[in-house]
């Protein structure tokens, strides 16, 4: 007999079960009952939790039936049946017919619903360990009296951490405090005065909690795509690992506070292991505010340790989402289990390109994908980017820089047949170019060192553009290119170039790629700052760098050219030749026949490849001298349809 019957969509029925005496002590048993969301007043909790290895199901029993579930659901579920739960669960992998791909799509579309009218939700991290469960003590002491004290109140401004470091260091350190100054008296200061206690038995017991703490956080829960928003819909929520068990404000509370409070080397864990992407979207919503697809998907920071996100089912990358975006921002999309990995993650990309909020996330800043892959070379496989991040930078990363064509707009909605549906995105824009010659990638020797292999780049550089053996201000275009107007380089050094104020940077980037003779002693101080790798984002240490001694010299020269060579490669990067005699840089891929255009609305310029059949292949963003801000539409260009494939 089958263990599941038929659910009634129209009633929006979903399963329930809970734990019974079982049949033999071995084996776990299980009431399952079916009711309405809508016409029953229905309480039940739900288990969040990864499905885990499924190689060696373990055996249960549903209504006397045999059920098999993986290791994992069958260690949370025993845990539960010791911590003596006893009301109806809520859990997809017993509470879904799996292979019904109609009724996992409709109860799929049904779990914000699930969740947020769940009275609890049971966060099963797995079993424990000696150094899990005195984690789980130590948060479990102090993650309530912090909670209270407003650790998820406080902004997670740069201001109030540092207010909360300082007050946190400077009654653990007086030396710290004689530095820094008063401790002040601000949310964050009362909250370092709770937060004290916990810092002093954490450095006490380091050798057990350092290890305990990063299994916690290192588990493969925090990555899992579906509990993002199983965790931010929770009205209540507890974590478990093992038998311990703590509410996940208070968990959230101390974890926060630990990366905020301290010294973050002292922790002696990854400083960004703390980002959890669940714990971000549920922080949004106490604020009441709903998440954007693109800052959930679109992950530019360092990897904390971890994947950021990840799925066995591709398509739940998306899927896994919808239940905490607002309509708006789901721009129509569904949870469809009948359509391809490909389609669904079409249709995530067009949704963000269509979304508002900004330049957060355009299509220069997608690394173009196979000719012949499984996706549109427009569209990015969020696969890689929920393993490790937004991998290369984008010319116009971060401050955007750059608007060679954002003086002119898309138009408000595509109206192209099949603009939603088709794979194609179509975009109005206009042809600057045609690549010419592209600078032979070379590839990094089997053992590259710091000093040699950026030499051998920077004189395959010379070599590609024919620059004679004398070096002089007429080539200062070739490295401003290399590092795309400076902003390769440290931020402050654009910010000096767009102001007019680069002084001798520029003659001393020159020589320093060149190996010409540097007068270290005729630098200005904004040269010797960038010489001294000081001050790389903003600029601050202008006024205290010190000068370069002669001995230092061939040193941070050496330093300084390899930092060039390694922005180049790490990104993937290579130069090109056009046509009218124009001077870029783009993705290492792009080839003589490749388009230089302008796309409306998009910082960098767009390389294309003309296909055979019409349209184009995206080829990624670049760099192209003397046109970055616009004044290539000044030549007022004829606009076009560009339909890229």
């Amino acid at each position: 007999m089958a263990v599941h019957k038929h659910l009634d969509p129209d009633r929006r029925e979903i399963r329930l079960v809970r734990l019974q005496q079982p049949c033999a002590p071995s084996i776990l048993s299980l009431e399952l009952r079916t009711v309405s969301m809508d016409e029953e007043e229905a309480s039940y909790s739900a288990l969040s939790y990864v499905w885990g290895n499924s190689s060696e199901p373990q055996k249960i029993e549903i209504n006397s039936q045999p059920f098999h579930v993986t290791q994992n659901l069958h260690d949370a579920l025993q845990q539960l049946e010791r911590n003596g739960v006893s009301s109806w669960i809520w859990i997809d992998a017993i509470c879904i017919e799996q292979s019904d791909l109609e009724e996992k799509t409709h109860q799929v579309g049904m779990m914000r619903d699930i969740f947020s009218n769940a009275a609890m939700v049971y966060v099963w991290l797995g079993p424990g360990t000696e150094e899990t469960d005195q984690a789980m003590d130590l948060i479990f002491k102090y993650g309530p009296r912090l909670h209270a004290s407003g650790a998820l109140e406080m902004p997670s401004n740069n201001g109030e951490i540092i207010s909360l470091r300082n007050g946190v260091m400077g009654r653990l350190d007086p030396a710290w405090q004689a530095k820094h100054g008063a401790l002040g008296m601000g949310p964050a200061t009362k909250l370092a005065a709770t937060a004290v206690d916990l810092f002093t038995e954490y450095h006490e017991n380091d050798k057990v909690l350092i290890p305990g703490l990063s299994d916690i956080l290192h588990r493969s829960y925090w990555c899992r795509i579906w509990i993002i928003q199983e965790v931010a819909l929770a009205r209540e929520a507890a974590v478990m690992v093992g038998g311990r068990r703590v509410s996940l404000d208070a968990f959230e509370a101390a974890v926060v506070t630990m990366w905020h409070g301290g010294n973050v080397d002292a922790l002696r864990l990854e400083l960004t292991l703390h980002r959890i992407k669940a714990l971000q979207v549920r922080r949004l919503r106490r604020g009441r505010r709903e998440p954007l697809l693109r800052r959930v998907l679109w992950e530019t920071g360092a990897a904390p340790g971890r994947p950021f996100y990840a799925a066995s089912d591709p398509r739940d990358l998306l899927i896994g989402l919808l239940g905490v975006l607002d309509e708006e921002e789901k721009h129509g999309m569904k949870s469809d289990y009948t359509q391809s990995f490909g389609k669904t993650f079409t249709q995530a990309t067009r949704a963000m390109l269509e979304s508002s909020g900004g330049p957060y996330f355009n299509i220069d800043s997608v690394k173009p994908g196979k000719l012949e892959g499984e996706l549109p070379t427009w569209v990015p496989d969020f696969r890689e980017i929920g393993l490790s991040g937004v991998r290369p930078y984008p010319i116009n990363y971060g401050e955007k820089y750059f608007s060679a064509a954002r003086g002119k707009s898309q138009p408000q909605r595509d109206v192209s047949p099949g603009f939603r549906e088709g794979s194609a995105l179509h975009r109005r824009g206009c042809i600057v170019d045609e690549v010419t010659e592209v600078l032979q990638w070379l590839r990094p020797a089997p053992r590259p060192t710091r000093i040699k292999e950026p030499e051998r780049w920077a004189n395959s550089v010379v070599d590609f553009v024919g620059l004679g053996p004398e070096s002089g201000p007429g080539e200062d275009y070739v490295w401003r290119t290399v590092l795309h107007g400076f902003a390769g380089l440290f931020q402050f050094c654009w910010k000096m170039y767009n102001d007019g104020k680069m002084h001798d940077v520029p003659q001393m980037l020159r020589k320093v790629m060149r190996k010409d003779p540097l007068d270290v002693e005729c630098l200005s101080k904004e040269a010797l700052t960038v010489l001294r790798h000081e001050g790389m984002w903003d600029g601050k240490a202008l006024n205290s760098v010190e000068p370069v001694k002669a001995e230092e010299r061939e040193l941070l020269a050496d330093e300084l050219r390899g930092t060039v060579y390694f922005s180049v490669s790490r990104d993937s990067r290579t130069l090109f030749k056009s046509r009218k005699g124009m001077f870029g840089l783009g993705h290492i891929g792009i080839a003589p026949g490749d388009v230089v255009t302008l796309v409306w609305g998009v910082g960098s310029p767009i390389v294309l490849r003309p296909r055979a059949e019409g349209g184009y292949y995206f080829k990624g963003d670049s760099y192209v001298d003397g046109i970055m801000q616009g004044e290539f539409l000044k030549t007022q260009p004829r606009e076009q349809e560009l339909i890229i494939h």
